[in-house]
């Protein structure tokens, strides 16, 4: 009998050209070697399936799904869920980068302690129109096991204030408990990573988390969410946090300190969909903003986090206190001050978000 790999590396990719052999050499080149790369094209159009085949001739640990017609990265990805062999799955996109011992430490990790899955940190890395890297930030939590359920909800929230939660590509997921779910993952146009996560960690009974950062997500100009308009943004970010704030509840861990932390990742989003809301695609005037503020003073987040919210960014905290007084006028204005340091000083934009 063919022995199974260890890790299934799933790397769908769609008109990926320009940047699929980076990600494929950062995972052929890993110190660990154990594993298998499904490199799943959804019906592309440049050159890209063309590269995959060039690239797995060169290596046997390389396979290649084509897809036909096109179904998006969701489904893209169930596809090579389904193809997988290895006792975990590994995620990349076909942009960003894993580090070469990634793999060499999440084994040894589960190893040392086994689990259903192993979490570790980022490096975000910002790049330009030339692919010239403009700045970096690493991202991590302390490392720690979680040797039962109650440990891992402990620390799903330190997680998602770093935003290491959502992502499928700071991960390895056991095989056999994401098959034993039988939940494909969610189509949207953003979000979808930690709509499925949510479901994957509400029961889960073990976790090792690494302290340190192993995947390069790289941002650029056209694919970075903060430079794209998005119709849909607010409804898709809120349908998160309300799905963490039920999760929370459900395990019973909606205290004043956890909605505290939930309020601070409400108003996050909030900020940037005022923001939003003055970018020329939304088409909006001051009375449809003045109705999506209404809107807002209505929902369920406003009802039960609002009292809890006490951000310390002088931005956040603004919008804090014109949101608790109802002040729309001064809600605005905190938009609008975002909006044109983002448009007119990208720099101190980017230094203030991190």
């Amino acid at each position: 009998m063919e022995k199974k790999p260890f890790f299934s590396v799933i790397l769908p990719f769609y008109n990926a050209e320009k940047t699929l052999r980076k990600a494929v050499c950062s995972v052929i080149e890993q110190t660990f070697s154990d594993f298998e790369l499904l490199l799943v094209d959804d019906a592309s159009e440049d050159g890209g399936l063309l590269l995959a085949e060039r690239l797995a001739e060169t290596d046997q640990r390389i396979r290649i799904l084509a897809l036909d017609p096109n179904v998006g990265a969701s489904r893209a990805r169930d596809a090579g869920i389904r193809e997988a062999c290895g006792a975990y799955l590994l995620f990349l996109d076909a942009d960003d980068t894993y580090e070469s011992r990634l793999m060499e430490q999440a084994e040894a990790s589960l190893r040392k302690h086994p689990a259903d899955a192993v979490v570790w940190g980022v490096l975000e890395d910002s790049r330009d129109e030339s692919d010239r890297l403009i700045s970096s930030r690493k991202i991590t939590v302390p490392p720690g096991t979680c040797d039962n359920s109650g440990q891992v909800r402990q620390v799903t929230l330190l997680l998602e204030a770093k935003s290491l939660y959502g992502y499928f590509w700071n991960k390895a997921y056991r095989t056999d408990v994401w098959r034993a779910l039988d939940a494909p993952i969610p189509v949207q146009a953003f979000n979808e990573d930690i709509m499925f996560n949510l479901i994957f960690f509400q029961n889960l009974r073990s976790l090792n988390v690494l302290g340190t950062a192993l995947t390069h997500y790289n941002l650029r100009p056209e694919t970075s969410l903060t430079r794209r308009f998005l119709p849909d943004y607010y409804a898709i970010a809120m349908r998160r946090v309300e799905g963490l704030f039920d999760q929370q509840k459900s395990w019973k861990r909606d205290t004043p300190d956890v909605r505290k932390l939930l309020a601070g990742f409400w108003l996050r989003y909030l900020l940037s969909a005022l923001e939003r809301n003055l970018d020329v695609q939304a088409n909006m005037g001051h009375k449809d903003r003045v109705l999506f503020l209404n809107g807002v003073y209505r929902s369920r987040l406003y009802r039960e986090l609002m009292e809890y919210a006490s951000p310390e960014g002088a931005g956040m905290a603004a919008l804090a206190f014109c949101l608790k007084k109802r002040w729309t006028a001064g809600c605005l204005a905190v938009g609008r001050a975002v909006h044109l340091i983002k448009s007119r000083m990208p720099g101190l934009f980017r230094r203030l978000k991190g």
